[in-house]
């Protein structure tokens, strides 16, 4: 199976979180990604060019079975600027930080 994990923020614990899950899974993991800065930018604006780059991908290396994205970015825009380039594919939505634990 091949997992495209979208993670706008690929810094600290997010890129340990998502190197370590492509190291430790039995499937195809391609990660697309951000650097770790402006992350109010990357939760508002990062879905565009983030889709962008998936569709760059999809043009050299297929369609994925699955895409797994963070929720540190508008998931719902990033499902509608990608369904072009990944019609049918579903997207996961993982969450990397509870808020609940925040004050």
């Amino acid at each position: 199976m091949r997992i495209a994990l979208i993670e706008p923020y690929y810094g600290g614990s997010h890129q340990a979180w998502a190197d370590g899950y492509a190291a430790a899974s039995a499937h195809d993991v391609t990660l697309v990604t951000h650097p770790a800065r402006f992350w109010k930018w990357r939760m508002h604006g990062a879905f565009l060019t983030l889709a962008e780059l998936l569709a760059d991908d999809i043009d050299v290396n297929g369609v994925p079975d699955v895409i797994l994205a963070s929720s540190m970015m508008d998931v719902a825009a990033f499902t509608g600027a990608i369904r072009h380039a990944a019609p049918g594919v579903p997207v996961v939505v993982y969450f990397h930080e509870s808020q609940f634990t925040y004050p």
